[in-house]
């Protein structure tokens, strides 16, 4: 796997947070397993696979899954077939032997792809736009009936490259398919240009834009933002713009619930971007800026980011029309001042907070102050 391949990352996470695992390190077959392993797809002995089981390590260096695709390759290509008067299979060494393979996973499953109708192609790359799980009525919707999706779709599963799944919602039965491996997925839309990606994304965004509802699972809100993000750059409209960035901030809201910071300090930059900057964000925008930066300021106290925490309070301040306004950011700068240790900071500005709101409080009482205090508390 990659370093940005999702188990990846969510190892470097554990491991940041000292969590105890076991790391089983599954090394390449040597030829001997390779052997078994190609006796066991061809159904003959041992003995007899020998001598294409040498070639087929020699080419993929004992990875299953390079040993799976050679062995693909050279039936398709008629190197590997099937004798009906032998009843077994037989193959051509020399050619096997010239068959090249690449090294790469991506380029393999790629090679594969092309090798398919154009029809197929095409549903294969639209789908790998949506995602590793995909609906296929998304599919047929971003695709014209003429080229019948759904055939191809059937066609694709036969062939083990995607896999449907039945999921049951509500009253009705929703067909979607997931890719087999998520190298396939990476595969197809490897083969699709950044323009066509971003259209893609962007038409994808709006179908799923239309079945959010109140009742709509934060995952929706997750994939309907990540799609229209991806396909940003196509939106000329600015009331689709905004509407995108007041997405974008409640896609934020939700990662910041579910103490998922990294995702929404993302999502609120991105909402930021796509309302121009901090000018046009607070002169054309001014409440959707306000939410914006408070829930920045404290997202950067969370993940402990504390003086970016307080320069942020500080264009609040700056920019906040009132007092009530400025309340939020104020209580985020208390915290960062009292974390940082910068207790009398944090005391002075918690003190001038309470007069401001009709409750002052002397920062250093006398006996009689407290005294008064004491009384006036018993008497409530």
């Amino acid at each position: 796997m990659d370093a940005d391949h999702k188990v990846s990352v969510q190892f470097d996470i554990m491991k940041k947070a000292n969590v105890k695992f076991t790391t089983i390190k599954l090394d390449s077959l040597d030829l001997y397993s390779l052997t078994s392993f190609v006796s066991e797809r061809l159904r003959l002995p041992c003995r007899l696979v020998k001598s294409i089981s040498e070639i087929v390590h020699r080419k993929s260096l004992g990875n299953v899954f390079f040993a799976t695709t050679f062995l693909q390759s050279l039936a398709e290509s008629g190197l590997l077939t099937f004798s009906p008067a032998r009843m077994r299979w037989i193959w051509n060494e020399a050619g096997a032997d010239a068959t090249n393979i690449s090294d790469d996973v991506v380029e393999v499953m790629a090679e594969k792809i092309l090798s398919l109708s154009s029809a197929s192609q095409d549903v294969l790359k639209t789908a790998s736009c949506i995602g590793a799980t995909f609906d296929a009525s998304i599919v047929k919707s971003l695709m014209s009936d003429t080229s019948h999706p759904e055939r191809h779709l059937a066609k694709l599963a036969k062939q083990g490259l995607i896999i449907k799944v039945i999921h049951n919602d509500y009253s009705e039965s929703v067909v979607h398919y997931k890719f087999s491996h998520d190298r396939i997925q990476q595969a197809a839309y490897s083969l699709l240009p950044n323009s066509e990606k971003e259209v893609l994304h962007l038409c994808i965004g709006r179908m799923l834009k239309k079945r959010l509802s109140g009742t709509t699972s934060t995952s929706s809100i997750f994939k309907t933002v990540d799609q229209l993000n991806r396909g940003a750059a196509c939106i000329v409209d600015r009331d689709e713009q905004v509407e995108l960035a007041i997405l974008n901030a409640t896609a934020a809201e939700e990662a910041y619930n579910a103490c998922a910071f990294i995702p929404s300090t993302n999502y609120t930059h991105k909402s930021l971007d796509i309302l121009g900057g901090d000018d046009i964000a607070w002169n054309e925008h001014y409440d959707l800026a306000l939410t914006l930066y408070n829930l920045l300021a404290e997202l950067n106290y969370c993940k402990g980011n504390f003086d970016e925490a307080m320069q942020i309070t500080k264009r609040i301040f700056k920019r906040a029309k009132t007092f009530d306004d400025q309340f939020t950011a104020q209580t985020c700068n208390i915290k960062s001042l009292s974390i940082k240790g910068d207790l009398d900071d944090a005391l002075t500005t918690s003190l001038d907070l309470l007069a401001a709101l009709g409750e002052p409080l002397p920062k250093k009482p006398s006996i009689g102050v407290i005294l008064a205090g004491l009384i006036k508390t018993k008497k409530l």
